[in-house]
């Protein structure tokens, strides 16, 4: 008598011939779902990129739309920057120079007192320096609020915003 054939072990990467059943449904899942998961993530990053550009140009439309508000009334203002520079309060003084420099120069975008001390001409621009340097420094005394007071009250307050010099503003990267 002949012994029985053994069975070959399945060798890595070799589909089972002998039930075509089961290697329809072996290829069938390893080809499909990987198309349904790069089908999904593919209408997803179309989806995003659908929906930021929509809310751009809300943004962008809804900005047009809004008429230019009225400058605030400087004269509120100056009075709140000479009531905080006489209470000796740093940061209350810088949040009330920086409202009135916003109101003052609607057209510069004024987020410091940096900013301030660029538009503003002497001796405000030093004070508004020296202010700086006592809220980032940590010593609150190396600013005198009466000086900065009396520099705000003097030519400073209605200074007109500095003219861009042309040398030295920087060449664009790219000629067209």
């Amino acid at each position: 008598a002949t012994p029985a054939p053994q069975p070959q072990p399945a060798t890595v990467g070799t589909t089972d011939t002998s039930h075509p059943a089961l290697a329809d449904e072996h290829t069938a899942l390893d080809g499909g779902i990987w198309r349904w998961i790069s089908l999904a993530l593919a209408l997803g990053w179309i989806a995003t990129v659908l929906l930021w550009l929509g809310n751009r140009r809300r943004r962008t439309g809804a900005a047009q739309q809004q008429p230019r508000q009225k400058p605030a009334s400087l004269q509120p203002l100056k009075k709140a920057v000479a009531a905080a520079c006489a209470g000796k309060d740093a940061h209350l003084t810088k949040n009330a120079l920086l409202d009135w420099a916003r109101a003052r120069w609607p057209e510069e975008n004024v987020t410091s007192l940096s900013d301030i001390a660029s538009c503003a001409g002497e001796p405000l621009a030093g004070e508004i320096h020296r202010l700086n340097d006592a809220l980032y420094d940590g010593r609150e005394s190396g600013w005198n609020p009466d000086a900065l007071r009396s520099a705000f009250e003097g030519a400073g307050a209605d200074a007109k915003p500095r003219q861009h010099n042309e040398a030295q503003v920087l060449e664009p990267l790219y000629k067209t």
